[in-house]
């Protein structure tokens, strides 16, 4: 008996499939302006190769927004990450996430979506000055001046 589930247990083991990204997490620490080199790797045990769409989500400092790539084995991801000047200071949050593209014909199809947390902490000494904050008064009084006008009109 012990012989039968062993033989149904390779047979379904011979037909998983799996892929993974490492790491799951990153910490970093950076000043506004500036910009650092990180990476990171996807595993896949599909010998075929399948596509990928990697992501960004959160915050802008990664320098891209998506893209898709083919992975056979393993690979790793190179990518920049840039704190623009104008960020203030504090503790920022951002995803980077990975969703399989190719499905399989026959069988059960899951959704696979792995993702990356990147926590970010900005040291900077930008403050937004009293004139950005004016032009932002401006911006929203004229906003609501054509709002009122359109509302009048109708």
């Amino acid at each position: 008996m012990k012989i039968t589930y062993f033989f149904f247990f390779i047979l379904f083991l011979y037909n998983v499939y799996a892929f993974g990204i490492s790491p799951g997490s990153f910490s970093i620490g950076l000043e506004n302006g500036e910009e650092t080199e990180k990476s990171f790797f996807i595993y896949n045990d599909e010998k075929d190769g399948n596509e990928f769409n990697i992501s960004s989500y959160g915050v802008n400092f990664f320098n891209f927004s998506s893209f898709k790539t083919k992975i056979n084995n393993e690979d790793e991801i190179k990518f920049l990450i840039r704190i623009p000047k104008e960020t203030e200071e504090g503790n920022y949050e951002g995803r980077i996430y990975v969703n399989e593209l190719n499905k399989e014909n026959g069988g059960i199809n899951l959704d696979t979506l792995l993702g990356i947390k990147f926590k970010f902490n900005i040291k900077s000494n930008y403050t937004k000055s009293e004139e950005s904050f004016e032009e932002e008064v401006e911006t929203q009084e004229n906003e609501e001046d054509k709002e009122n006008s359109f509302l009048e009109d109708n």
